[in-house]
């Protein structure tokens, strides 16, 4: 999907930075992803197919997303996972060090 994609909606030189990943992806592997965002950009097909193929693989695609509120004497350990739906938090008592 992502090589169509590129072959029917990308410039010259964003078809040969596909050429390059096929020889070298982690070299070029930055490269592909900035191709692929420029293209979902411009062509709102393209992006939605993206979209479509992130939700059906159960993959998070735009970083984390969110917010925290902390208040008064708050404190926020490490917390880290791939959250797909609701996350619950419950940070130490006030009394313990870290």
């Amino acid at each position: 999907m992502v090589e169509r994609g590129i072959q029917k909606y990308g410039k010259p030189e964003e078809q040969t930075a596909l050429a390059g990943y096929q020889q070298s992806p982690q070299l070029f592997e930055p490269v592909l992803s900035k191709v692929l965002t420029d293209i979902a950009t411009r062509e709102p097909a393209f992006a939605t197919q993206l979209q479509t193929v992130a939700h059906q693989a159960n993959i998070q695609t735009g970083g984390v997303q969110g917010s925290v509120n902390v208040s008064g004497q708050g404190k926020v350990d490490l917390a880290a996972g791939v959250n797909t739906g609701t996350m619950t938090y419950h940070a130490r008592d006030d009394d313990k060090d870290a």
